[in-house]
């Protein structure tokens, strides 16, 4: 426990995902509570916000493209072009989404090239509330890197790369 100008203060607590911080004034003893919801998704699905959500921010992320695959011109082993990164994009919602249920679509990796002299799969999309991160593309079978997936709808939109 450490003293700052009359007030005592305590450490952070943490117990799941709610964080709770105790501080002393004096002999009265205030309590400040938050309750941080975060999870990452893997699967396509919705998700009912709770009414009483003050700040809600998203991170979309589309699907990576997969690699090409290699081939032999002169004997030589040559291996495929990597995939591209999907698209990134984030956007803070505020409360405008409280009590809502979204539905949304998170995007796959491209499925690897099948053997010898074959170009990757494209990833898949993610999509939530206007926001759309596009999957990246594959590479090819002779060493080019496939381009990343292009991002909109959010307040920050990146290109994979």
């Amino acid at each position: 426990m450490t003293a700052h100008k009359g007030r005592q203060k305590i450490g952070a607590v943490f117990n799941g995902s709610t964080y709770i911080r105790a501080i002393y004034e004096g002999t009265h003893r205030v309590f400040y509570k938050w309750r941080h919801f975060a999870k990452i998704y893997t699967a396509s699905g919705s998700i009912t916000i709770p009414a009483t959500a003050a700040n809600i921010q998203v991170w979309c992320v589309g699907g990576g493209g997969s690699g090409g695959g290699w081939w032999y011109p002169n004997d030589v082993i040559v291996g495929g072009g990597g995939g591209g990164a999907g698209g990134f994009c984030y956007k803070n919602f505020g409360s405008s989404l409280a009590g809502k249920t979204i539905s949304f679509t998170v995007g796959k990796g491209g499925v690897g090239g099948a053997g010898l002299i074959a170009n990757g799969n494209k990833g898949s999309a993610s999509l939530f509330f206007g926001l759309v991160a596009n999957g990246g593309n594959g590479g090819t079978f002779n060493q080019s890197g496939g381009d990343g997936g292009t991002a909109s709808g959010g307040s920050d939109n990146k290109t994979g790369s």
